[in-house]
């Protein structure tokens, strides 16, 4: 689509509903598949849009209250929780490794 075509969509675009397509727009459409696709499309879109939204089943009293159920339902606990002691048994590990290191390195001064 070239910039000529991207006028023609413009004016379409801009008239209002209803109003008499200019014949300059209507020739270029005859010619063009390319815009009579998209004015194609854009008038399916807008026809669409335009349709009434039929509106949802209406909820019935049971599947209300299992929705207020697994709402007010306690959350379920962590499957095991972390333990601090095998942290606490490695840094104190490490810790006497280091003082090993330090110890093997300058002697006891």
């Amino acid at each position: 689509m070239d910039k000529n075509c991207d006028q023609y969509i413009e004016e379409y675009l801009s008239l209002d509903k209803g109003q008499q397509v200019p014949l300059h727009v209507t020739l270029h459409l005859l010619g063009c598949p390319h815009c009579r696709a998209e004015v194609r499309m854009l008038s399916r879109a807008e026809r669409l849009s335009s349709r009434r939204l039929s509106s949802p089943s209406p909820l019935e009293d049971e599947s209300i209250s299992t929705v207020l159920r697994r709402i007010d339902a306690p959350r379920a606990q962590p499957r095991h929780s972390v333990s601090v002691v095998p942290w606490l048994v490695t840094g104190i590990i490490l810790t006497l490794a280091l003082l090993l290191v330090h110890v093997a390195l300058h002697g006891r001064s």
